[in-house]
Protein backbone atom coordinates (compact mmCIF):
# COMPACT_ATOMS: atom_id res chain seq x y z
CA UNK A 1 0.00 0.00 0.00
CA UNK A 2 1.15 3.90 -0.93
CA UNK A 3 1.28 6.39 1.55
CA UNK A 4 -1.33 7.98 -0.93
CA UNK A 5 -3.72 4.73 -0.25
CA UNK A 6 -2.89 4.77 3.47
CA UNK A 7 -4.26 8.62 3.67
CA UNK A 8 -7.19 7.71 2.07
CA UNK A 9 -8.16 4.66 3.48
CA UNK A 10 -7.41 6.40 7.06
CA UNK A 11 -9.84 8.97 6.12
CA UNK A 12 -12.34 6.13 5.10
CA UNK A 13 -12.13 4.93 7.98
CA UNK A 14 -12.08 7.42 10.41
CA UNK A 15 -15.53 9.04 8.79
CA UNK A 16 -16.75 5.40 9.42
CA UNK A 17 -15.22 4.37 12.75
CA UNK A 18 -14.93 7.67 14.39
CA UNK A 19 -11.65 9.36 15.45
CA UNK A 20 -10.07 7.57 18.18
CA UNK A 21 -11.04 4.36 16.66
CA UNK A 22 -10.26 5.32 13.12
CA UNK A 23 -6.96 6.71 13.58
CA UNK A 24 -6.04 3.65 16.69
CA UNK A 25 -6.59 1.34 13.32
CA UNK A 26 -4.86 3.26 10.79
CA UNK A 27 -1.79 3.64 12.80
CA UNK A 28 -1.11 0.00 13.31
CA UNK A 29 -1.72 -0.04 9.31
CA UNK A 30 0.96 2.50 9.42
CA UNK A 31 3.18 0.36 11.42
CA UNK A 32 2.84 -2.96 9.79
CA UNK A 33 3.29 -1.80 6.52
CA UNK A 34 6.68 -0.25 8.01
CA UNK A 35 7.20 -3.56 9.13
CA UNK A 36 7.07 -5.33 6.13
CA UNK A 37 9.59 -3.35 4.11
CA UNK A 38 12.61 -5.18 6.24
CA UNK A 39 11.57 -8.45 4.57
CA UNK A 40 15.03 -8.62 3.45
CA UNK A 41 16.48 -9.44 6.52
CA UNK A 42 15.28 -12.97 6.45
CA UNK A 43 15.24 -14.97 2.89
CA UNK A 44 14.37 -18.31 4.14
CA UNK A 45 14.74 -22.12 2.56
CA UNK A 46 12.64 -22.98 -0.59
CA UNK A 47 10.63 -26.13 -0.02
CA UNK A 48 12.57 -27.72 -2.98
CA UNK A 49 16.27 -27.46 -1.86
CA UNK A 50 15.30 -29.54 0.85
CA UNK A 51 14.66 -33.46 0.37
CA UNK A 52 11.12 -34.70 1.09
CA UNK A 53 8.64 -37.21 -1.16
CA UNK A 54 5.42 -35.87 0.68
CA UNK A 55 4.94 -32.55 2.32
CA UNK A 56 2.60 -31.70 4.69
CA UNK A 57 1.98 -27.59 4.92
CA UNK A 58 -0.30 -26.97 8.57
CA UNK A 59 -1.22 -22.98 7.88
CA UNK A 60 -0.05 -20.43 10.39
CA UNK A 61 1.54 -23.12 12.71
CA UNK A 62 4.01 -21.77 14.57
CA UNK A 63 6.84 -23.95 15.76
CA UNK A 64 6.59 -23.06 19.64
CA UNK A 65 2.95 -24.41 19.16
CA UNK A 66 3.97 -27.79 17.56
CA UNK A 67 6.97 -28.19 20.01
CA UNK A 68 4.36 -28.20 22.61
CA UNK A 69 2.19 -31.14 20.86
CA UNK A 70 5.24 -33.62 20.17
CA UNK A 71 4.37 -35.61 23.65
CA UNK A 72 0.79 -36.35 21.96
CA UNK A 73 1.64 -37.53 18.63
CA UNK A 74 4.76 -40.46 18.33
CA UNK A 75 4.98 -39.28 14.41
CA UNK A 76 6.57 -35.30 15.99
CA UNK A 77 9.28 -36.68 17.87
CA UNK A 78 12.04 -35.81 14.90
CA UNK A 79 11.16 -32.07 15.35
CA UNK A 80 13.48 -29.28 13.70
CA UNK A 81 12.90 -25.53 12.43
CA UNK A 82 13.61 -24.06 9.12
CA UNK A 83 13.18 -20.48 8.31
CA UNK A 84 10.26 -19.85 6.01
CA UNK A 85 10.51 -18.03 2.77
CA UNK A 86 7.44 -15.89 3.89
CA UNK A 87 5.06 -14.74 6.38
CA UNK A 88 1.59 -14.76 4.00
CA UNK A 89 0.60 -17.96 2.02
CA UNK A 90 0.88 -15.60 -1.03
CA UNK A 91 4.94 -14.78 -0.28
CA UNK A 92 4.82 -18.66 0.54
CA UNK A 93 3.82 -19.74 -3.00
CA UNK A 94 5.21 -16.88 -4.72
CA UNK A 95 8.82 -17.69 -3.38
CA UNK A 96 8.42 -21.21 -3.43
CA UNK A 97 7.33 -22.06 -6.62
CA UNK A 98 9.14 -20.37 -8.95
CA UNK A 99 10.87 -20.82 -12.69
CA UNK A 100 13.66 -22.40 -10.93
CA UNK A 101 11.70 -25.44 -9.80
CA UNK A 102 9.85 -26.00 -12.87
CA UNK A 103 10.85 -29.61 -13.02
CA UNK A 104 10.44 -29.84 -9.50
CA UNK A 105 6.89 -28.92 -10.13
CA UNK A 106 6.51 -30.59 -13.00
CA UNK A 107 6.74 -33.85 -11.25
CA UNK A 108 4.53 -32.91 -8.04
CA UNK A 109 0.78 -33.88 -7.38
CA UNK A 110 -0.42 -30.59 -5.18
CA UNK A 111 -3.15 -31.04 -2.95
CA UNK A 112 -4.69 -27.58 -1.25
CA UNK A 113 -7.04 -25.92 0.58
CA UNK A 114 -5.29 -22.54 0.42
CA UNK A 115 -7.23 -19.97 -1.30
CA UNK A 116 -4.34 -17.79 -2.74
CA UNK A 117 -3.76 -21.02 -5.02
CA UNK A 118 -6.27 -18.94 -7.23
CA UNK A 119 -3.83 -16.37 -7.93
CA UNK A 120 -0.57 -17.81 -7.29
CA UNK A 121 -0.20 -20.83 -8.84
CA UNK A 122 -0.29 -21.98 -12.64
CA UNK A 123 -2.36 -25.65 -12.48
CA UNK A 124 -0.06 -26.22 -15.71
CA UNK A 125 3.32 -25.89 -13.37
CA UNK A 126 2.33 -29.23 -11.88
CA UNK A 127 1.51 -32.67 -12.52
CA UNK A 128 -1.64 -32.28 -10.63
CA UNK A 129 -3.17 -29.09 -8.74
CA UNK A 130 -5.93 -30.09 -7.06
CA UNK A 131 -7.89 -27.31 -5.18
CA UNK A 132 -9.84 -28.84 -2.49
CA UNK A 133 -11.44 -25.24 -1.64
CA UNK A 134 -13.16 -25.31 -4.79
CA UNK A 135 -15.49 -27.96 -3.66
CA UNK A 136 -14.55 -28.61 0.28
CA UNK A 137 -15.53 -25.58 1.75
CA UNK A 138 -17.42 -26.21 4.88
CA UNK A 139 -20.06 -23.09 5.37
CA UNK A 140 -21.23 -23.86 8.53
CA UNK A 141 -17.29 -23.63 9.70
CA UNK A 142 -16.62 -21.43 7.20
CA UNK A 143 -13.67 -23.12 6.51
CA UNK A 144 -12.25 -26.38 4.72
CA UNK A 145 -12.24 -29.34 7.43
CA UNK A 146 -8.99 -31.50 7.73
CA UNK A 147 -10.64 -34.60 6.47
CA UNK A 148 -11.57 -33.31 2.72
CA UNK A 149 -8.11 -32.30 2.43
CA UNK A 150 -6.65 -35.86 3.58
CA UNK A 151 -9.23 -37.86 1.34
CA UNK A 152 -7.72 -36.36 -1.15
CA UNK A 153 -4.48 -36.66 -0.61
CA UNK A 154 -4.77 -40.61 0.29
CA UNK A 155 -6.56 -40.36 -3.53
CA UNK A 156 -3.56 -39.21 -5.00
CA UNK A 157 -1.22 -40.96 -2.97
CA UNK A 158 -3.19 -43.94 -4.02
CA UNK A 159 -4.09 -43.12 -7.74
CA UNK A 160 -2.01 -40.55 -9.19
CA UNK A 161 1.76 -40.78 -10.67
CA UNK A 162 3.96 -38.55 -9.26
CA UNK A 163 7.48 -37.86 -7.61
CA UNK A 164 6.62 -35.81 -5.01
CA UNK A 165 3.27 -34.94 -3.28
CA UNK A 166 2.42 -31.52 -1.47
CA UNK A 167 -0.92 -31.64 0.97
CA UNK A 168 -1.45 -27.73 2.50
CA UNK A 169 -4.04 -27.90 5.05
CA UNK A 170 -6.07 -24.91 5.83
CA UNK A 171 -5.41 -26.00 10.13
CA UNK A 172 -4.30 -24.46 12.50
CA UNK A 173 -5.23 -21.31 10.86
CA UNK A 174 -8.25 -19.38 12.13
CA UNK A 175 -11.30 -19.87 12.18
CA UNK A 176 -10.88 -22.59 15.08
CA UNK A 177 -13.04 -25.46 14.08
CA UNK A 178 -12.95 -27.15 18.24
CA UNK A 179 -13.62 -23.64 19.23
CA UNK A 180 -16.16 -21.78 16.76
CA UNK A 181 -17.03 -19.39 19.18
CA UNK A 182 -14.16 -17.63 19.64
CA UNK A 183 -14.36 -14.97 16.63
CA UNK A 184 -17.59 -16.92 15.57
CA UNK A 185 -19.07 -13.37 14.38
CA UNK A 186 -17.14 -12.81 11.53
CA UNK A 187 -18.52 -12.97 8.21
CA UNK A 188 -17.83 -11.49 4.93
CA UNK A 189 -19.82 -8.19 5.91
CA UNK A 190 -17.22 -7.46 8.36
CA UNK A 191 -19.80 -6.81 10.80
CA UNK A 192 -17.50 -8.40 13.35
CA UNK A 193 -13.63 -7.52 13.91
CA UNK A 194 -11.51 -11.18 13.15
CA UNK A 195 -9.68 -12.97 16.10
CA UNK A 196 -6.32 -10.90 15.96
CA UNK A 197 -8.19 -7.65 16.45
CA UNK A 198 -10.37 -8.58 18.98
CA UNK A 199 -7.07 -10.03 21.02
CA UNK A 200 -5.32 -6.77 19.90
CA UNK A 201 -8.57 -4.72 21.25
CA UNK A 202 -8.45 -6.66 24.66
CA UNK A 203 -11.70 -8.48 23.59
CA UNK A 204 -10.53 -11.98 23.91
CA UNK A 205 -7.40 -12.96 26.20
CA UNK A 206 -4.31 -14.43 25.05
CA UNK A 207 -4.65 -17.26 26.65
CA UNK A 208 -8.27 -18.33 25.38
CA UNK A 209 -6.98 -17.79 21.66
CA UNK A 210 -3.49 -19.82 22.60
CA UNK A 211 -6.01 -22.63 23.64
CA UNK A 212 -8.25 -22.72 20.64
CA UNK A 213 -4.90 -22.16 18.40
CA UNK A 214 -3.75 -25.52 19.67
CA UNK A 215 -6.94 -27.37 19.69
CA UNK A 216 -6.80 -26.28 16.23
CA UNK A 217 -4.02 -27.86 15.59
CA UNK A 218 -4.69 -31.09 17.58
CA UNK A 219 -7.79 -31.24 15.05
CA UNK A 220 -5.35 -31.48 11.81
CA UNK A 221 -3.05 -33.66 13.67
CA UNK A 222 -5.65 -36.35 14.04
CA UNK A 223 -6.10 -36.44 10.56
CA UNK A 224 -2.59 -36.71 9.97
CA UNK A 225 -2.73 -39.88 11.84
CA UNK A 226 -4.96 -41.04 9.49
CA UNK A 227 -2.84 -39.95 6.31
CA UNK A 228 0.34 -41.56 7.54
CA UNK A 229 -1.23 -44.84 7.69
CA UNK A 230 -2.95 -44.58 4.60
CA UNK A 231 0.04 -43.33 2.64
CA UNK A 232 2.89 -44.86 1.14
CA UNK A 233 6.02 -42.32 1.37
CA UNK A 234 9.48 -42.69 3.23
CA UNK A 235 10.23 -39.55 3.50
CA UNK A 236 7.40 -37.52 4.93
CA UNK A 237 7.50 -34.05 6.23
CA UNK A 238 5.43 -31.91 8.97
CA UNK A 239 5.92 -28.14 8.07
CA UNK A 240 4.00 -24.48 7.58
CA UNK A 241 3.59 -22.39 5.47
CA UNK A 242 4.36 -18.88 7.90
CA UNK A 243 3.66 -18.39 11.74
CA UNK A 244 1.52 -15.95 13.51
CA UNK A 245 3.08 -12.85 15.19
CA UNK A 246 0.11 -13.37 18.05
CA UNK A 247 1.15 -9.86 20.06
CA UNK A 248 5.12 -9.65 19.48
CA UNK A 249 5.90 -6.35 19.12
CA UNK A 250 2.79 -5.43 19.07
CA UNK A 251 2.00 -7.26 15.45
CA UNK A 252 -0.81 -9.33 15.55
CA UNK A 253 -1.67 -12.24 12.95
CA UNK A 254 0.94 -12.65 9.66
CA UNK A 255 1.29 -9.53 7.81
CA UNK A 256 3.22 -9.82 4.99
CA UNK A 257 7.00 -9.20 4.47
CA UNK A 258 7.85 -9.39 7.99
CA UNK A 259 10.42 -11.41 9.40
CA UNK A 260 10.09 -11.95 12.88
CA UNK A 261 11.16 -15.40 14.19
CA UNK A 262 7.37 -16.24 15.24
CA UNK A 263 6.47 -15.49 11.56
CA UNK A 264 9.08 -17.03 9.74
CA UNK A 265 10.81 -19.97 11.86
CA UNK A 266 8.22 -22.96 10.80
CA UNK A 267 8.71 -26.97 12.15
CA UNK A 268 10.56 -29.43 9.92
CA UNK A 269 9.68 -32.82 11.10
CA UNK A 270 10.54 -35.49 9.30
CA UNK A 271 8.27 -38.99 9.30
CA UNK A 272 6.87 -41.74 7.29
CA UNK A 273 4.07 -43.05 6.02
CA UNK A 274 2.62 -46.46 5.43
CA UNK A 275 -0.61 -47.27 3.76
CA UNK A 276 -2.87 -50.10 5.78
CA UNK A 277 -5.48 -49.87 3.18
CA UNK A 278 -7.71 -49.32 5.70
CA UNK A 279 -9.27 -46.60 5.23
CA UNK A 280 -11.60 -45.40 1.92
CA UNK A 281 -11.52 -41.55 1.51
CA UNK A 282 -14.47 -39.83 0.03
CA UNK A 283 -15.21 -39.05 -3.49
CA UNK A 284 -14.82 -35.19 -4.94
CA UNK A 285 -18.24 -33.17 -4.66
CA UNK A 286 -19.04 -30.87 -7.18
CA UNK A 287 -17.50 -26.73 -6.84
CA UNK A 288 -19.73 -24.55 -4.67
CA UNK A 289 -19.92 -21.36 -5.99
CA UNK A 290 -19.59 -18.62 -3.61
CA UNK A 291 -17.78 -15.46 -4.03
CA UNK A 292 -13.65 -15.42 -2.92
CA UNK A 293 -13.91 -12.64 -0.90
CA UNK A 294 -16.81 -14.29 1.84
CA UNK A 295 -14.33 -17.32 2.03
CA UNK A 296 -11.36 -14.92 2.30
CA UNK A 297 -12.92 -13.09 5.11
CA UNK A 298 -14.23 -15.85 7.04
CA UNK A 299 -10.78 -17.00 6.90
CA UNK A 300 -9.68 -13.77 8.63
CA UNK A 301 -7.77 -12.10 5.73
CA UNK A 302 -10.02 -8.97 5.21
CA UNK A 303 -8.47 -7.77 8.52
CA UNK A 304 -4.78 -9.31 8.59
Amino acid sequence: MSVIDWVVESKNRIARDGLVSGLTESSYKFYIGAAGRLDWIASGTPIYERDWDVLIILDACRADLMAQSISDYTFLESFETITSVGSTSEEWMEKNFTETYGREMSETVHVTSNLYSESKLDPNAFAELDEVWRYGWDEELRTIPARAVTDRAIHHGRNSDFDRLIVHYMQPHYPFIPNPDIGSGMRADESEPSVWKQLRDGAVTKGTVWDAYKANLHYVLDDLELLLTNLDAERVIVSADHGNSFGKFGIYGHPGGVPLQCLRTVPWVVTEASDSGEYEPEGKEEAIEQSMNERLSALGYAER
